[in-house]
């Protein structure tokens, strides 16, 4: 297995009012957005980021009311640590991101079904 017992956490930073995502030093890694994290640092998590664990082909995805047009304003990274998040400056990007995300979403789910079906049809020749 590629993913750790205790591998990273994502926790909600009540004072900020924003998901943080923490890699534990994991052998295997974290990504978010598909960049590996460092391992050991807090990153920013926003409703429509992609989380992997590990070499996992699964992809977990933040989902959830969009923020409000306040929050946008995301602070600037602090120490130095490169900003993972979306450029909100431009609609175009983010309504790029968003129809990405819902052609993933959709693959996903056919691949799942598909995934079922298999599973499904393979109990049955089993049994026989």
């Amino acid at each position: 297995p590629s993913c750790s017992r205790v591998h990273a956490v994502l926790q909600w930073h009540s004072a900020q009012h924003t998901w943080l995502v923490f890699d534990f030093g994991s052998t295997h890694g974290t990504k978010l957005n598909h960049k590996r994290l460092r391992a050991h640092k807090y990153y920013k998590v926003e409703v429509g980021h992609i989380l992997q664990f590990g070499s996992s082909q699964r992809m977990y995805i933040l989902n959830g009311p969009p923020p409000p047009p306040t929050s946008l304003q995301t602070p600037p990274p602090t120490q130095g640590e490169k900003a993972l998040t979306v450029d909100t400056d431009t609609g175009i990007k983010q309504q790029q991101q968003q129809h990405s995300m819902q052609r993933m979403m959709q693959q996903l789910a056919a691949r799942a079904k598909t995934e079922q079906h298999h599973a499904h049809k393979n109990k049955h020749h089993t049994r026989a």
